[in-house]
């Protein structure tokens, strides 16, 4: 079972999130219990050992911290730190204020980013070819092994022949 805790000092966003995992959870079958906190202060206070991710606002009145998908992390690190501690898992910096988990990167526009979730953040221009040179490498990785799972498969389901 997969524990999330949700900490985010806006009601609204804690329940659209809760639905949205609600979502997930009907149409995979994956066991999740979720854990709502109200603010930085009261996820600290009552931390349960137990979380394995946790969607933490960054902006929030008590305490800020930084959300990531891969790790539980509150934080009082300089940007820079983060960005190099981060570096090896996937996390590349795009402006001054944002580094970005690349996985979750759907496009580039200019000089925004487009996420799977429809959300869209800003590329700074001194940021920009740096960014663009590591979603490169990133996607250059994730297509070269696609491609060795897919040309190493040897099922034998009518799906899997169909697709060979």
């Amino acid at each position: 079972m997969l524990h999330i805790a949700i900490c985010d000092d806006e009601n609204d966003f804690v329940s659209h999130l809760i639905t949205l995992i609600q979502q997930y959870v009907a149409e995979t079958g994956e066991e999740i219990k979720i854990t709502p906190y109200y603010d930085g202060m009261e996820l600290i206070e009552r931390y349960d050992t137990s979380i394995d991710l946790i969607f933490l606002d960054i902006q929030m009145r008590l305490l800020d911290g930084l959300h990531t998908e891969q790790e539980n992390i509150i934080s009082y690190k300089s940007m820079k730190e983060l960005e190099q501690e981060l570096s090896q898992a996937g996390f590349a910096r795009c402006h001054t204020s944002y580094l970005v988990n690349l996985f979750y990167v759907k496009g580039v526009q200019k000089l925004e980013i487009t996420l799977i979730t429809g959300e869209c953040i800003p590329i700074s221009q001194p940021k920009r070819r740096a960014f663009m040179e590591q979603l490169t490498r990133y996607w250059g990785e994730r297509l070269s092994y696609g491609f060795w799972i897919y040309s190493h498969c040897f099922c034998s389901t009518p799906m899997c022949r169909s697709f060979l």
